[in-house]
């Protein structure tokens, strides 16, 4: 049995459970694809701070701002204090897996959770592992948006 059981793989879901590994929880996690940052399901653009809590060398530039050009010819300028850090995606969310990985936490691809359920002392995932269907147990679980536990 699992102290918590976190779906997916993602920056959240990879940096939730570095914390909970590396402060002494079991730690289950699960990720549907078949492999971590593919396929690239949101922008590179975060905030400076990202990167005072995970090493990565995904980092490609820094922005203050964007110039937006429409049809029509026209154009704005959007200037912005804060630097914007311009990112490969896919590198980053590797590198907050690998510090999750690095700190105990069980990470299992090509792991789709197919139900949640939970009762008055667990709660139990289902899911399919390289096509094969098994349970886990835990004390907490932790699911994505759209994903719900019962």
């Amino acid at each position: 049995m699992y102290d918590i059981i976190v779906s997916g793989a993602g920056p959240s879901g990879s940096y939730l459970s570095y914390l909970l590994s590396k402060n002494g929880y079991k730690v289950l996690q699960l990720e549907e694809h078949k492999e971590i940052g593919k396929p690239v399901e949101c922008t590179g653009l975060v905030s400076e701070r990202v990167f005072k809590y995970v090493n990565s060398g995904s980092k490609v530039n820094e922005v203050h701002g964007a110039n937006v050009f429409f049809p029509n010819g026209k154009n704005i300028h959007i200037s912005k204090g804060e630097k914007t850090i311009v990112m490969y995606r896919d590198e980053f969310d590797k590198d907050v897996s690998a510090m999750a990985i690095g700190s105990g936490s069980d990470t299992r691809i090509n792991a789709r959770v197919l139900d949640a359920k939970v009762n008055d002392f667990y709660g139990e995932v289902k899911y399919r592992e390289h096509g094969e269907i098994k349970y886990a147990k835990a004390g907490i679980i932790s699911v994505r948006t759209g994903q719900t536990a019962r």
